[in-house]
């Protein structure tokens, strides 16, 4: 069963949106910059946004990607075993928007 969820964004020097698709093992998001998103403003480049998953994550391999939302290219990529407890994606720099997955490996 899927469904929609809103993610806690921190950091960062201007206010982020991060909403996403989640189901057991996967989730699918996209963080927004709401200088740009909510009235078209450019503000430049985006640095040091975290996206919190959650509190509880369950231990074991985690693997995320990085998409510029623009070009649809990969610009990050990491796995990683998750200790267990909270979970927290830092973002890579980016301008106006940028989209995510995050996978259980195996």
């Amino acid at each position: 069963p899927a469904r929609s969820v809103t993610l806690p964004v921190t950091g960062g020097p201007r206010p982020v949106w991060a909403n996403a698709w989640a189901r057991p093992g996967r989730l699918l998001g996209y963080l927004l910059d709401q200088a740009w998103g909510f009235d078209g403003r450019e503000a430049g480049r985006l640095e040091g946004a975290q996206v919190v998953v959650g509190e509880s994550v369950a231990a074991g391999t985690v693997a995320v990607e990085w998409w510029d939302a623009d070009t649809g290219r990969i610009v990050g990529r990491r796995a990683w075993l998750h200790p267990g407890g909270r979970l927290v994606l830092a973002a890579p720099a980016f301008t106006r928007h940028l989209a995510f997955k995050l996978s259980r490996d195996g």
